[in-house]
Formats: structure tokens, C-alpha cells, sequence
């Protein structure tokens, strides 16, 4: 939450914003019950009040090769730290992926922040050398991007 700024100078208190004299817990109050408002106007965007900007929800599917569940989770276990960061960087977090073993289709889920570059992913060296490391357990396109499938949401419960 941004901070009261008012000049040092200033030594009446009658010139402090009101909201500034507030003691702490009415202006939590305050900001919960805004935050509360923001969330039932939509459904579809969610406040991620420690970062204080719109998250986006998506999610997509992906299909594992047969016999490589265990491998898939190794690789994922060991998740290079800098994919990690270029992925943060580009605005994606809250990312899970789980898998469906008996068709072997992989489900992601992601949020993205409001100004997400989401799409320079692709392009970026790190995430194209995570496809070549991922290409022969899953089925891959051409550039060994993963096949992927937008899902729509349908419904959600906060």
C-alpha cells in the first residue's frame, strides 16, 4: 500500500490526508473491503495483494510420450534456477503442472501479471534449450516447442 506523503513541515495534523490518522487495523479494513469489492466485480481477474497488480489465469494441455511419467517429474524436480527466473521475469508465476496418467496429458496452470511478456518465451535461448531438453519425452512441435492447447476456464471458485 503506498505510504501517506505529506512534507515535515507541516504541524497541524488537521492538513494529514484522514486515511494517514487512521490507526493500522481500520486501514487494513479498508483495504481488505476494497480488495473484497474488486474481487466480486470479476471473475475472471484476481488481485495478488502482495504484488498490489492484475493476475491473469490460463491454463493449457500437453501430452507425455508412454513410459516417461517419472522422467517428466525428474526434470521438473530439478527445474533449472534460471528458467525459473526467465519465466518470473516475464511475469508467469503460481505455474503447476499435473499429470493425467491415464492418457498422459499434462496440465498446466499459470498466472500471468497484467503486463506479462508471456509471449517473448519462445525466443528466449533458456526456455528453447528447456525444449530441446524436453523434446524426446513429449510430443513436440517442429522448433521442439511443446504441443500445446489453450483451455478455457469455465468455472472458478476463490
Amino acid at each position: 500500500m503506498p505510504r501517506c506523503a505529506f512534507s515535515s513541515s507541516q504541524k497541524s495534523t488537521s492538513s494529514i490526508p484522514k486515511l494517514c490518522r487512521l490507526p493500522v487495523h481500520a486501514k487494513l479494513k479498508i483495504y481488505l473491503d476494497f480488495l473484497s469489492l474488486i474481487l466480486s466485480l470479476s471473475n475472471d481477474i484476481i488481485i495478488n495483494a502482495n504484488a498490489y497488480f492484475l493476475m491473469i489465469r490460463n491454463a493449457f494441455k500437453m501430452k507425455l510420450h508412454a513410459g516417461f511419467e517419472a522422467e517428466y517429474k525428474k526434470r521438473h524436480d530439478e527445474i533449472w534456477p534460471e528458467l525459473s527466473q526467465v519465466l518470473k521475469d516475464a511475469g508467469v508465476s503460481d505455474y503447476s503442472i499435473f499429470l493425467d496418467s491415464e492418457t498422459l496429458t499434462l496440465f498446466a496452470s499459470w498466472k500471468l501479471s497484467d503486463d506479462h511478456r508471456a509471449d517473448t518465451l519462445p525466443q528466449h535461448p533458456t526456455v528453447q534449450k528447456w525444449w530441446a531438453y524436453m523434446a524426446d519425452i513429449m510430443e513436440t512441435n517442429a522448433d521442439n516447442s511443446p504441443v500445446c492447447t489453450p483451455m478455457d476456464e469455465v468455472f472458478h471458485l476463490d
